[in-house]
C-alpha cells in the first residue's frame, strides 16, 4: 500500500503497509481483535462488509455481513454499545450485531427493522436508526435486541413531514430522553428541516425548517451537552442550535461542503469534513463550543487525497483520525495522527478496505480480570442470544 503526506507526494512508511484487507477467505486465525486496541470499523456499502482497521495498518480485515432473500448486503452506517459492534444493513432492513471479540463468528440479526435504512446513533439503552422509505424512525432496545417501536413521520400533526420529504441523519442524547432527526427534501416541492422528538411521547415536539437542498447532518459534544451540532453541506457552514428550542447558539462556522463529523472522545474538539473538496483541505479540526465559549476553527484544514469523497469521522482515544472515501469504486481510509496540544491532524497513511466505504465508529473493548471479562462475556453472548434470529418489530 502506497503511503502519502498531506501535499499528496508518496512517501516511505515506517508503518505496516497493507496492501488490502484480509478477506473472507483468510483463515478465522488472522482475522482478530485484541482488547485495550482501537478498531476503525468501516461499514463498506459497495461490498457487503465490515472492515476492522488499526491506525499503524498492523490490522486490516473485512467481515462479510450474513445474506438474506433480500440479495448482497449493504451496510450503511456502524455504531459500537455495549461490546456489539451494531451495523445497518440496509438491503435486508435489519441491524447486525457482532462481538467485537470474535468479529468472524456468528451474527446475531434483529430483522424487520425498518425500510430504508440509512443513518444511525446510539447511547447506553437505544440504537436509534433513520428509515427514508418508511419515512419513519426506529428505535432498537439494545437489552432485548428488539424494535421497541417506530415513530412515523408523517402522522406528527402540524410536525409532520410529507411524501416529498425523507428522514436522513440522527441523534440521540445521552440520557436517553430526545431523538433529533434531518429532513431531506425536494429542491422543487419542500423544504429541509430538523425535528425534535420526545421519546417517552414517541411524538415529534419541535421542528426548525431549513432552505431547500440545505442538506443538514447531525451531531453531539460532551463538552457542551445542551447543543446541537449540524454541518450543512450546501449552505456551506456549520450550524449550532440550543437542544431546548432549536435557536441559533451562535454565528455559524463558514465550512464548504460541512457534511461529516465526529468528536474527539475527551469533547475538546470536533472534525469535519468538505465532501466535494476533491480531497484538498478536506478535514476540518474545530474547538468545540463549552458553555462559556462559542465553537471555533482550532488551524487550517489538512488533505484527504485519492479516489473517493472524503465522507465520514471518526476519531481514537489515542488521538488518531480516520476518514472515510466513498463512492461506487471507492476503498480508501485515510489515517492521521495528531498533535496533542493542538489536536491538529497529520495524514499519515492511506489503506484499502472494502467498496465504497460509507459510515465508520471506532471499537475498542478493554482487558479485563478473568471473573469481570467472565460475567462481561456472559452478559454479551446472553445480548447476542436474544437476537440470534430475525425478531419482528411492531409498529
Amino acid at each position: 500500500m502506497k503511503f502519502v503526506t498531506a501535499s499528496g507526494a508518496l512517501v516511505a512508511s515506517t508503518l505496516a503497509s497493507v496492501a488490502a484487507p484480509a478477506s473472507a477467505s483468510v483463515p478465522a486465525s488472522a482475522r482478530m481483535t485484541t482488547c485495550g486496541t482501537s478498531y476503525a470499523v468501516t461499514a463498506n456499502r459497495g461490498s457487503g462488509d465490515i472492515s476492522f482497521l488499526t491506525a499503524d495498518g498492523a490490522t486490516n480485515f473485512t467481515v462479510p455481513l450474513p445474506a438474506s432473500d433480500s440479495g448482497s448486503p449493504e451496510p450503511m452506517y456502524v455504531s459500537h454499545e455495549r461490546d456489539l459492534v451494531l451495523v445497518g444493513d440496509r438491503a435486508s432492513d435489519s441491524v447486525v450485531a457482532f462481538d467485537p471479540k470474535d468479529p468472524t463468528g456468528d451474527p446475531a440479526v434483529v430483522g424487520d427493522v425498518c425500510a430504508g435504512i440509512f443513518h444511525q446513533w446510539s447511547n447506553d439503552d437505544l440504537l436509534v436508526v433513520t428509515c427514508d422509505v418508511d419515512r419513519a424512525v426506529a428505535v432498537v432496545d439494545l437489552d432485548s435486541m428488539t424494535v421497541r417501536g417506530r415513530i412515523d413521520l408523517t402522522r406528527q400533526g402540524g410536525l409532520s413531514i410529507d411524501a416529498t420529504q425523507r428522514p436522513h441523519d440522527i441523534v440521540i442524547t445521552p440520557g436517553g430522553e430526545y431523538i433529533f432527526v434531518s429532513i431531506l427534501g425536494d429542491f422543487d416541492e419542500s423544504d429541509d428541516a430538523i425535528l425534535k422528538i420526545n421519546v417517552a411521547e414517541g411524538a415529534v415536539v419541535d421542528r426548525l425548517d431549513l432552505p431547500a437542498g440545505t442538506d443538514p447532518h447531525l451531531a453531539l459534544s460532551p463538552r457542551a451537552p445542551g447543543l446541537l451540532y449540524s454541518p450543512q453541506q450546501n449552505l456551506g457552514l456549520v450550524a449550532l442550535y440550543h437542544q431546548d428550542d432549536l435557536g441559533a447558539a451562535q454565528a455559524p462556522l463558514v465550512l464548504p461542503h460541512a457534511h461529516g463529523v465526529s468528536t474527539s472522545p475527551d469533547g475538546r474538539f470536533m472534525y469535519f469534513t468538505n465532501i466535494n473538496s476533491g480531497g484538498v483541505g478536506a478535514l476540518e479540526t474545530v474547538r468545540a463550543a463549552s458553555p462559556t465559549e462559542d465553537a471555533a476553527f482550532a488551524g487550517p484544514p489538512v488533505d484527504a487525497p485519492g479516489e473517493g469523497k472524503p465522507h465520514n469521522v471518526a476519531v481514537t482515544r489515542e488521538g488518531h483520525v480516520f476518514v472515510t472515501h466513498s463512492g461506487v469504486t471507492a476503498r480508501l481510509v485515510s489515517a492521521y495522527s495528531t498533535d496533542g496540544a493542538s489536536s491538529l491532524p497529520t495524514l499519515v497513511a492511506q489503506y484499502e478496505v472494502g467498496t465504497n466505504p460509507f459510515g465508520i465508529a471506532i471499537v475498542r473493548y478493554e482487558c479485563e480480570s478473568s471473573k469481570s471479562s467472565k460475567s462481561k462475556a456472559s452478559k454479551s453472548s446472553k445480548r447476542l442470544s436474544k437476537a440470534s434470529k430475525r425478531i419482528k418489530g411492531t409498529l
